[in-house]
């Protein structure tokens, strides 16, 4: 093999690798914007934080764990997903359409914002408890409490009331 023979298969070489490395990129990496917001959402809808996106991915999981860990297994998070993201005051933030179910298949819907950062080429997401929910506050966290409900009306024949509700002023005698 000639020395001009081996520079040409080097070059070859180097843009083949480069080539692959830009695909890899591409198809890996929170490139833009949008790519970054979906792969977080994609994320928290499994509950699990595993993407290239998060800053500190092991601290967003513990997060994100914290916070819904008292929901157990009477809440399930159905979906998350990029509704719109926009910029403001040299921010980027992602808003999130969160929906949840209990057992009966009731369903819990709300929207959050998720701040997006740009670092180089890349798009990064920043978890907190405001992303999770927006009316958590730092250290925040769900909580699940049984709510008693309100007593019904007996009813008689054509749905006439018989007893309602009423205020009961308890008197006793020494």
């Amino acid at each position: 093999m000639s020395k001009k023979s081996r520079v040409w298969l080097a070059v070859a070489l180097v843009l083949v690798l480069l080539a692959g490395a830009g695909v890899f990129a591409l198809f890996r990496l929170p490139m833009t914007k949008s790519s970054a917001a979906e792969a977080a959402a994609h994320d928290l809808a499994e509950e699990q934080l595993s993407s290239d996106i998060w800053h500190e991915k092991d601290l967003a999981q513990g997060l994100f764990d914290r916070v819904t860990k008292a929901l157990g297994t009477r809440v399930d998070l159905r979906s998350v997903t990029v509704d719109d993201i926009t910029e403001a005051d040299g921010r980027t933030l992602a808003t999130l359409d969160w929906t949840w179910a209990n057992n009966d298949g009731e369903s819990w819907e709300y929207s959050s914002q998720l701040p997006l950062e740009k670092n180089g080429l890349f798009w990064w997401a920043d978890l907190t408890e405001k992303a999770i929910h927006p009316k958590l506050g730092k250290g925040g966290r769900f909580e699940l409490r049984a709510n008693q409900g309100r007593r019904g009306n007996i009813l008689g024949a054509d749905d006439e009331v018989l007893k309602e509700e009423v205020k009961v002023v308890d008197i006793g005698v020494h």
